[in-house]
């Protein structure tokens, strides 16, 4: 146990030491366009319940969650204040296919800007990154690019913004030593939702609530389409300034694993089948179904409503 907690440190100082600001995932609460109906100050306990009569389309991590990591409002790896909310890895359900909208319409910069960013983002889905099949056979599309000197090869991801994202803001997000670039395409939340492939990529029992808690850096998009695409303009960064955070999170050496990738194709597979192999040292307890019961956006491909009678039914 002394050697396990000791890898862990090792990770965390390795990361500060490295030049980047990675950071615990987290939520800035204090600008526009993040979940729970933008009012965070109205629900102080995020264990409180699940879902709500009294508050429709919000949903909180709940009970079930609190007992099956072992978290607290504050005190631990989990952090919810009036300033920011811990966020963790929660499935998926962003396809990643046709030219996603931004569902509440908070921009990075506009929305001409956001579509040019979609379009640039989904071209490199098609014609850069690879296709490689996971454990469960669903597919990620993995590209390999750098940013700062730094070389990553992660998988291709659209959906949940973190820190003070926007509709347009990009960020790599790191699990195990395993990556994932995201394209955010919708409010902050909580539970970080990604593209179906991307999120068994990131962790292999990434199927609904999971204990784990990434480490995330902002960066600028068009950088890493452009290192992608082999060129060398950089475009103007339109990422937003992270807020230093007091999490006390667990972090992993940014290395890669090698993996075997099939004949690529054009249209990313969304399919996934349960597995029970977990690929987080550091995380203390793994995945259960809790998806959100908030507003549909038109991207999402999994029922909301269903999910919460199946998650209801099993408390």
């Amino acid at each position: 146990m002394r050697t396990y907690i000791s890898l862990c440190l090792f990770f965390s100082y390795l990361s500060i030491f490295s030049g980047q600001n990675w950071q615990p995932c987290f939520l800035s609460t204090s600008t526009p366009g993040m979940d729970i109906a933008d009012n965070a100050a109205q629900f102080p306990n995020p264990f409180l319940w699940f879902t709500n009569t009294s508050y429709p389309g919000v949903t909180l991590p709940g009970p079930y969650i609190q007992n099956m990591c072992g978290w607290a409002a504050t005190g631990t790896a989990f952090q919810w204040t009036t300033s920011q909310n811990t966020c963790y890895l929660n499935g998926q359900g962003y396809p990643l296919s046709g030219s996603p909208n931004c569902n509440n319409q908070k921009y990075a910069t506009n929305a001409s800007d956001f579509q040019r960013i979609v379009t640039k983002f989904m071209n490199a889905v098609t014609n850069l990154a690879k296709p490689v099949v996971n454990s469960d056979s669903s597919t990620a599309y993995v590209a390999s690019f750098s940013i700062n000197g730094t070389a990553y090869k992660a998988a291709m991801s659209i959906g949940h913004g973190m820190l003070s994202g926007l509709c347009g803001n990009c960020f790599l997000i790191r699990n195990v030593g395993q990556y994932v670039l995201q394209l955010q395409t919708d409010v902050r939340a909580w539970s970080l939702e990604l593209s179906g492939g991307a999120n068994i990529w990131l962790a292999s029992d990434n199927y609904g609530g999971t204990c784990h808690i990434p480490d995330v850096l902002q960066i600028s998009c068009d950088d890493a389409l452009n290192s992608m695409a082999g060129t060398t303009t950089t475009t103007p960064n339109t990422t937003t300034t992270p807020i230093t955070t007091t999490n006390s999170s667990t972090t992993t050496t940014p290395t890669t694993t090698s993996t075997t990738t099939t004949q690529k194709t054009t249209t990313p597979s969304t399919t996934t089948t349960p597995s029970t192999t977990s690929t987080s040292p550091c995380a203390t307890k793994t995945g259960f179904l809790q998806l959100k019961d908030e507003v549909l956006p038109t991207q999402r491909k999994l029922s909301r409503k269903k999910a919460n009678q199946i998650f209801l039914t099993s408390e």
